[in-house]
């Protein structure tokens, strides 16, 4: 599907990354679901893949009602960073619900000095 994303919308892009789950997500998941979509995304569309965010601080967005303000300093960038100097990134996700994770993500990533960051979701939550 997200292949087909990329396709479909004739995204020129020179590799793909993803918002990472924190600690406790990949301790009680046993990995982190969005670094191995990512890896098959790698796979099916020849682009490579790369962990250039990590999650470096938990949310607990029940605590409070500004989700901004919860995923806010959550992610760092990676010493493979590096890569997306002057580059096009693809940056996935699982679920779009306020959209504040992944502009807090792309915010990150900015500092790595990509040419460009396209963001793609698998899921809209509209509840």
């Amino acid at each position: 599907m997200l292949y087909s994303t990329i396709q479909s919308n004739k995204l020129s892009i020179d590799l793909i990354t993803y918002v990472p789950a924190t600690r406790s997500a990949k301790k009680k998941r046993g990995y982190d679901h969005m670094r191995l979509i990512a890896k098959e995304l790698e796979v099916i569309s020849g682009l490579p893949s790369i962990d250039a965010l990590r999650a470096v601080r938990e949310t607990d967005q029940l605590l409070t009602n500004d989700r901004a303000e919860a995923v806010k300093g959550k992610f760092a960038l990676t010493d493979n960073s590096t890569y997306l100097n002057g580059k096009k990134v693809l940056l996935i996700d699982d679920v779009l619900t306020t959209g504040n994770t992944m502009l807090e993500a792309a915010k990150i990533l900015k500092g790595a000095k990509p040419k460009e960051i396209y963001l793609c979701v698998i899921a809209l939550n509209r509840g």
